[in-house]
């Protein structure tokens, strides 16, 4: 055997060692730790959260979460989609886990006639935190695809405030294919 060879093999060992002490010494400690009591710590209910505009908790107040449409690109008729975009904005305080709810309706091409119509779709309801301190409005998009002798007649967002808002009528906002965006 060389001397290499042996610093190679003296090496290897060390770092098993070390391996093995690394992975059973928390392991143990941890035993150590658990062993002395078998009887489970009680659950501590964590304090309930105070909720905006809640007096007896605090008084912060609510956010004011508006909805306004901004504008559109695409075609609102088949075979192409439709992008809406809205404009997010909160005042006064900050608004955490917005829900936001998209809606497209549909309606037959050539103003034909079917029990099935106007077809009301709903997106995906995706949350987002907004800032009050943050001026800017948040840009958020919806996207509409008709089917085969479709049009977009209607496109929607409704933003939902957990714990409230200040003003709740400015939550709602959409597109509309004959008047274009109502803000």
């Amino acid at each position: 055997m060389t001397i290499s060879h042996r610093a190679r093999t003296a090496l290897t060992v060390v770092a098993l060692a070390v391996g093995l002490i690394g992975t059973t010494l928390p392991t143990s400690a941890l035993a150590a730790q658990t062993a002395s009591s078998r009887i489970p710590a009680s659950p501590h209910r964590p304090a309930e959260a105070p909720r905006p505009g809640d007096p007896q908790k605090n008084d912060l107040p609510l956010p004011d979460v508006s909805v306004k449409t901004f504008g559109s690109n695409g075609s609102n008729l088949y075979p192409s989609f439709l992008d809406v975009e809205f404009d997010l904005l909160t005042t006064g305080a900050d608004a955490n886990n917005v829900a936001l709810t998209p809606y497209c309706t549909y309606e037959l091409q050539n103003n034909k006639q079917s029990p099935w119509y106007p077809r009301k779709e709903k997106g995906l309801v995706k949350q987002m935190s907004l800032s009050a301190s943050w001026p800017v409005p948040v840009p958020f998009l919806v996207t509409c695809t008709p089917q085969s002798g479709e049009l977009v007649a209607t496109v929607e967002l409704t933003a939902d405030v957990p714990g409230g808002d200040s003003n709740p009528s400015n939550n709602f906002a959409y597109w509309d294919h004959l008047s274009g965006p109502w803000k």
